[in-house]
């Protein structure tokens, strides 16, 4: 077998490989997109949502300082009479 053949065999294995690596990079623009257009959207959403339920715990115990000073005021008041 001369070099010419030998270079014609080694290009036909090479080929399939070719084919395999432009899949993959395929693959890899898809699983890019993914997770540009949804996974980081979703993370974005649960984001806000908790941001939400912070400020909504927040006010929550503040609410819960005015309630325990009025209770005990009112504790006060009804031990004066």
């Amino acid at each position: 077998m001369d070099n010419k053949d030998l270079l014609g065999e080694i290009a036909k294995m090479i080929e399939p490989l070719s084919a395999e690596i432009q899949e993959i990079k395929n693959n890899q623009l898809k699983t890019d997109m993914i997770i540009e257009n949804e996974i980081q959207t979703n993370i974005k959403l649960i984001a806000e949502g908790h941001m939400g339920i912070v400020e909504k715990l927040e006010k929550m115990e503040y609410d819960l300082g005015d309630i325990k000073e009025t209770v005990a005021v009112l504790k006060v008041l009804s031990v004066k009479k």
